[in-house]
This record gives C-alpha cells, structure tokens and sequence, in this order.
C-alpha cells in the first residue's frame, strides 16, 4: 500500500494540475485476469482482461518515464544547468522542466533506435518481401488472410523501452502494416499483442516489467544489444553515408544553452535537433536532412535492385492491399525514373546549389546538382510529374495525368521521408512522446486501482463499440474520450483482429475500409471533430452523454450541441434526455470538474499547426472566444439552478500546471491542445507540429496536394489523405 502511494505521487510530476490533486483514490488490487477471447474479429472487438492488461502496462510505461526523466546525470544531462538561470526563479523552474525532459527524448531516441534491431533480428523468421510482381498478382489483395501466427514465448519478451516503442509503432495500424508488408513480417503483423506474458511479467507490487532472464539472455544474443537502455554507451556508430566507414558520434551533447525557448536547440548529438557529423575518414557531412535523403534513396535503390515497393504504394486509398495500378503509382514513377534519382542523389562532398526556377524550384533538366535536403527531394519529384514522358511510361502508356488515387499514393511515400530518416513510416521518437500525453492521463485517472474497475471497462468497451460504427458510417474525423481510446488501442495492439474488424464493420454500410488511427491531428479540428462526435452519439443513443466530465470544456461542447441550433438536428426525444443527462452530471459528487480527473476528450495525437499566412492562428482565436462564450452561457445556465460553484469564467480554462514536476502557466489551455509539456527543440523531429501552406517545408510537392492534405502531417483520422 505504501509502496503504491509513492509511486502515484511520484507520477505527479508529469502534467497535472497543481491545485486541484488531491492523491491516489483507495487502493483496490487488479482484478486475475483469464484473457478469454473476445468472439468472432468481425463482430468482437476487445476484452475486459486486455483492457485491464494494457492499464496495467501504462502504469509501467508512466512510471518509467518518471524514473528516467529524475535520473540526474543520466546521458550526461544535469540538473545543474538551471543555476545558470539564478536568480530568476520562474526560469530556473522551467530550465529543471527541460532537463528532465530531455532526458526523456534521448532515452526515447535510443528507445527507437533499440527497437529498429530487434525489429530486424527478433525471434520470429521474417516472409519473403513483397516485390512489385507480388503487388500485380490477384492474391496479393488475400495476403491478410489465412495467416498462420507466431506462438508467443515469455523467453520472446523484449526490453520495456523497446516493448513501448513497439506499442507506439502499431497504434498507426495502416503505417504499421505497410511496414510488416515491406520488411517481410506480414505473419508477425497477424500474431497477437501478448498480453498474458505481459501481464506474467509486471510485478504490480512495486509497478516494474519482469520479465524471466532467459528473456534477457536471448535479446542479448540476437541483437547484440544490452538489456537496459541506460546501460548502453552514451556513444551511437554510424555507417558513413558515403564511404562506409564506420565511426561514432555522442546521443546528445547535452548542453541546454542561455535561452530557455531553444532549450537544447544547439546541441548536435544523433537525438538533437542540430545533428552535425562529419565523417573522419571522407569529410562528408551527416545531418537530418543527409540522413533523410539517404533513407530515400536506399529505398530508390532497393526498388530498382529487388523490386521492393516504396513506402506508400502498397496499400490503396482505403487502406487496404489491393496492388491497383493507383496505389503502386509511387513504385512505377520512381523505377521509371531511377537513372536520374540515382544519380542526383549520390552523396557528394563537395556540390553547387541545386539551380531552381524561381516560381517554383522545380529541378531543371541537364542542370541537376546533389541533393541535400527534402526540399531537393521535393523538386526532384516535381520534376518527375511533370515529365509527360515518364509519366506516360509508368502509367503503360495510359496518360501522363495523375488520378487522385495516384496523387493520394504519392504523398503517402513524401510523408515517409518528411521529419523521419528511420526506416519505419513515421519518426517514432515522436510517436511515442504522443503516446506519452495519453499514458500520463490514463495514468493520474488510475482505473487500474478502482473498486469499480471491471464495470468501468464494461462500459467503455460498450461506448467503443458506439463510436467505431459512427465512424465507419459517417467516415469523418471522429474523435474519442479518454475511455474510449483505452478501447480502441487495445484493439490496434491486435493488429490482424482490428483489421477483420474494421472491413466487417464497414461493409455493412457498402464500403470496406481499414479504420487509421493518425497520431498527428491539428488541434482545431480535433476539438471541432469532437463537438460532432458527442452530438452524433447523443443521436444514436438515444441522448446518452458521450464527455461524462463536467470540466470545462466538456461543459461548453454540451452547451454548442444542447442549447443550440445544433440540438435541432438530434430528435426532441434524445435531445430531452441528453440535457436530463447532462444536468444529472452537474449534481454527481463522484464526477470531478478538473480537466485531468475526468475521461473527455482525448486528444494525445493534438499538434499545433504551422503556417506562414497565420490563418491557423487567427483560427485559433475565434475557436477559443466561441469556447469561452459557450461555456460562460453553460456556467450561467448551471449557477441559475444552484447546480455548480461559483468559480470565475477566467479561472476554468487558465492553466496552471506542472510540467515534469515544474510549476508552469498557461493563460488559455484546454485538453484538446497540443501538449504543453512538449518542447520542439528538444528533439531531432518535431513531435507536435506540423507545416502546412503552399512551399511549406513538410509540405508536399506541387501537383500533388494542397496546403491541409498533407500526410506529412497525417491530416485526419479515417481516410484523410
């Protein structure tokens, strides 16, 4: 008991809010857990003992992330950086915030790193890679089906930051898959989350991963990598991009600098944001964009040599493998074009500036220098689509017009490339810090130890059951609640069932889809996407309320959809019970009004949006004055009938927070923002933003797609492209 409060304490230290914490609820032992299965995939979706499991497990990954984050010295990073910030004692607050968490990010990064080897040398045999001639072939559109799993061994276990990484790779289930398809793991993408092992191997006494040392002898073994990520050198090797020669360049450097908004902006570590090495045999110089333009070009490389397909071009529009001539359009343009691909993109020591038009830095044919960046990739494939000749040779003579599908496709391999030089569809390190926002939340509501534990994850699976059919009716951007998601990610981490389950669903409404879950969703639309998600299923139940939260902002959602002209479209019926409903909210002891005690919105997958016309800012403002307006008229309408406090308009939705274990404020905050413990230049890919507008870096190439659409930026749940 005792034990298990410290830990929740300690846990605090994340992104809580510092005056309304009133500790850990009365502690309740997990229920044994049975993992029956949950029925059919096409008609079942998840069951009470994997959600309990997964709980269980985001403790673990909390609690981990609490322990690296306070280990001073860790990496070379000290706490005694913030004296330099002395005697500004509001700085020197914010500088420990940092610190703490850029000890998270480099761990992360090794994390990702780690994970990348066992990816590739795992215990379970890897398939035969899908060539283009397997994508024309009609039974590649079956190659979901008929999969004969891996059986599970606790010895197969990996380390936890490599377990947790793998988590945040397979809750991107359409990226997750094409990634399976084109390393040759379509069978290990079939095989089960192991939830049992998992929970065999946490000891829930003291919140910690277990697993039996023949686990750790044989990850030691295939990949020749430690058991503990900390115990690893501070060192990486790298293979120089041009000679090959190998030599080693420091994790970070470590050093956060005199100005607090670039924390550690400078350093030039493999996990900083200024990575910059050079290699000692041949000069060539190693930075993210280097990195990123070789990653394209191994794969130009592995394409021309073995067929492989490029990211991108193995599943169609609706996420699915069909080997179309649409969806493999990235495949036929790029091998069409390899000689000049090849050539341009040679890693050179020494080259003059790419010549560019100067409407739009098109590459010029018979002026082409070396490629540097992905602003060079990006006129490189303008150029490629805007050749008639090539296009007509990769379209078999068919036109030299791109369809929307191929357009579609196209993005989707840029996207690869963009902000990621890792050999998977999107930067990790990132993926995980989105995670993070979800598992700290999840963490400080602390189901896990509820009395009431098995009825709360009854009903969430029965809400998750509701929301997945709004979203495969509507195919709009649906967005969840907190329990809700616990359902839902439950579901991704058994990526073959999630798969039958979401073609099974969807046919019922004549389409066949594989439902995405992006993690990277501007915030604006999240919370305008949420505003219609809780109106929709009110519809649909009849008036139940989706938010059971009375902070805030759950309260000003219901006053947009209840009490205005947005209730006209609910019938008189459900509309009568949802505001029953949401006044019964209002005088229910056990239902908290602070934002981080409560399962609203979840929106982990927030990112700021960054645009040079400032049209996403002015945006911004509008949707924050509606929400103020819309939850002073709620507030009113409540303090009329003596149905909640007295608190002041302003103070609801000013955040006062702390930020890794630091007072920090924030004049306008609301849960469905971007996460404000995240800061960018601590990281060698930004894991909260993401460019859009015309020319933006990030974005795609022109002909391609317009300002919002770009996968780079992973636009939208469903099928956003």
């Amino acid at each position: 008991m005792a034990t298990q409060t410290s830990s929740k304490e300690k846990s605090e230290n994340d992104f809580h809010n510092i005056e309304s914490y009133e500790g850990p609820p009365p502690y309740s032992k997990p229920p044994a857990l049975h993992f029956s299965e949950p029925g059919p995939p096409t008609t079942h979706s998840v069951s009470r003992d994997q959600c309990i499991a997964h709980l269980k497990l985001l403790s673990v990954f909390a609690e981990l992330r609490t322990t690296v984050s306070n280990t001073d010295g860790l990496f070379g990073i000290n706490d005694s950086q913030a004296a330099r910030f002395v005697p500004n004692q509001e700085a020197q607050s914010l500088s420990l915030a940092r610190i703490r968490e850029k000890r998270w990010a480099v761990f992360t990064s090794r994390a990702a790193d780690r994970y990348a080897t066992w990816w590739s040398k795992n215990p379970f045999p890897s398939d035969e890679y899908i060539t283009l001639n397997d994508l024309r072939a009609p039974r590649y559109s079956t190659i979901t089906e008929g999969l004969k799993p891996f059986q599970w061994e606790s010895r197969y276990l990996p380390p936890l930051d490599v377990l947790m990484v793998w988590h945040a790779h397979a809750l991107n289930p359409r990226i997750y898959l094409e990634d399976c398809l084109r390393a040759g793991k379509i069978r290990f993408w079939s095989t089960e989350f192991p939830w049992q092992l998992i929970d065999k191997a946490i000891d829930w006494e003291n919140i910690e991963y277990s697993p039996e040392d023949e686990a750790r002898v044989l990850f030691q073994k295939l990949t020749g990598r430690l058991w503990e990520n900390q115990d690893e050198s501070y060192e990486k090797n790298l293979n120089c991009l041009r000679c090959t020669e190998s030599f080693t360049v420091p994790w970070t450097t470590g050093d956060i600098g005199l100005k607090l908004d670039d924390a550690f902006k400078d350093c030039a570590g493999y996990a900083d944001n200024s990575f910059d090495a050079s290699c000692p045999s041949c000069s060539y110089k190693h930075n993210l964009q280097t990195m990123r333009v070789a990653s394209f070009r191994q794969d130009v490389q592995a394409l021309v040599s073995t067929g492989r397909p490029m990211p991108g071009s193995l599943l169609n529009a609706q996420g699915l493998p069909d080997g179309s001539i649409e969806s493999s359009f990235p495949s036929r343009v790029l091998s069409t074009a390899k000689v000049t691909i090849l050539k341009v993109t040679t890693p050179m020591v020494e080259k003059n500036e790419l010549k560019r038009s100067a409407a739009n830095k098109r590459i010029v044919a018979g002026e082409i220098g070396s490629v540097k960046d992905m602003l060079d990739i990006r006129s490189l494939i303008e150029y490629t689509i805007s050749s008639d000749s090539i296009m007509a040779k990769a379209n078999g003579g068919n036109g030299t017009r791109l369809s929307l599908e191929q357009k579609g496709a196209m993005r989707k391999t840029i996207a690869h490339y963009w902000e990621n030089s890792s050999i998977f569809g999107l930067d990790l390190v990132g993926a995980v810090m989105r995670q993070g926002t979800f598992i700290q939340k999840v963490d400080h509501l602390d189901w896990v130890h509820s009395p009431t534990l098995s009825a709360t994850v009854d009903k969430l699976i029965r809400k998750y059951g509701v929301f997945f059919d709004i979203m495969v009716k509507h195919m709009k951007t649906t967005v969840p609640t907190l329990d809700v998601d616990l359902a839902w990610h439950t579901h991704q981490l058994s990526s073959s069932r999630y798969f039958k389950y979401s073609r099974a669903q969807s046919r019922k409404y004549g389409i066949e889809v594989f439902i995405d879950h992006d993690d990277k969703v501007d915030e604006g639309k999240l919370s305008e996407a949420f505003i219609w998600t809780c109106k929709t299923y009110a519809s649909v139940t009849n008036g139940e309320v989706f938010s059971e939260c009375n902070c805030w902002y759950c309260e000003a959602v219901r006053e947009v959809n209840l009490y205005s002209g947005l209730s006209a479209i609910l019938t008189s019926s459900s509309t009568r019970n949802a505001r029953n409903q949401a006044e019964k909210l209002l005088n229910d002891p056990t239902i908290p009004t602070e934002m981080e005690k409560s399962s609203h919105i979840s929106a982990h997958n927030a990112v700021s949006v960054r645009d040079a016309s400032g049209r996403s800012r002015a945006a911004a403002k509008i949707r924050e004055a509606q929400l103020r307006s819309a939850w002073e008229k709620a507030h009113r309408r409540a303090q009329k009938s003596r149905k909640m406090s007295s608190t002041k308009p302003s103070d609801a939705y000013h955040g006062r927070f702390r930020v890794w274990g630091h007072p920090y404020s924030i004049p306008f905050y609301a849960p469905y923002m971007c996460d404000a413990s995240i800061n960018s230049s601590l990281y060698a890919d930004n894991p909260a933003c993401k460019s859009v507008g015309v020319g933006s870096y990030g974005n795609c190439a022109a002909g391609l797609c317009g300002g919002s659409g770009d996968m780079a930026g992973c636009a939208a749940m469903g099928l956003s492209l």
